[in-house]
């Protein structure tokens, strides 16, 4: 058989192609999905830190420095999940109505600032928080609990530092309202 030789690159202008052109990769970027508030590079990584140091740094490493990336990290990822779970709820309803706006971001965000403020600040919400927290953690305790056959252990209440340096971490909502509001004026993607 006969081969056909190279040609390379034409003078001018290329002539258009009747096929369409491929579709961009980066698609999943430019939509919004129910949810992706937490695939959000920063949520990802706020995740990351709190869950690493408040189940391993902290234990092995007490300091200020834990302390302080805890409420960092807490203070990027609770407002967008805040956020994420008033969408789901919505979308349980009104799965078309269910994407909300900055002013729901906003509101996520003076939420979390004014709840973490006030739990440092004030021995009764300090309290309410570490009474909350035990329950939210007590079926993770039952569970290796049970496991081990040692039965159902006590609800505890769960360890807090009232630090008023820990304001400081208040900035983090500004990382919290950047990638949020990244997401938010994303178009619905539709089905």
């Amino acid at each position: 058989p006969r081969r056909t030789p190279y040609v390379g690159p034409v003078d001018g202008p290329v002539p258009a192609s009747d096929t369409p052109p491929a579709p961009r990769t980066a698609a999943r970027h430019t939509a919004r999905y129910l949810g992706d508030l937490l695939l959000h590079p920063a949520a990802l990584a706020a995740l990351v830190v709190l869950v690493f140091n408040d189940q391993m740094a902290k234990g092995r490493w007490p300091s200020e420095v834990t302390g302080k990336a805890s409420d960092l990290a807490g203070l990027v990822f609770f407002p967008l999940l805040l956020v994420a779970m008033a969408e789901s709820v919505r979308w349980l309803f009104d799965r078309d109505g269910w994407p909300l706006d900055r002013r729901a971001l906003l509101v996520a965000v003076i939420a979390t600032g004014v709840g973490f403020a006030s739990i440092k600040l004030w021995g009764p919400a300090g309290d309410a928080y570490r009474i909350a927290n035990g329950l939210a953690r007590w079926p993770l305790d039952a569970v290796p609990s049970l496991a081990r056959g040692d039965g159902l252990p006590p609800v505890g209440m769960v360890k807090l530092t009232e630090d008023r340096t820990d304001l400081i971490a208040l900035v983090a909502l500004v990382c919290a309202w950047w990638s949020g509001c990244r997401v938010l004026d994303r178009r619905v993607a539709q089905a």
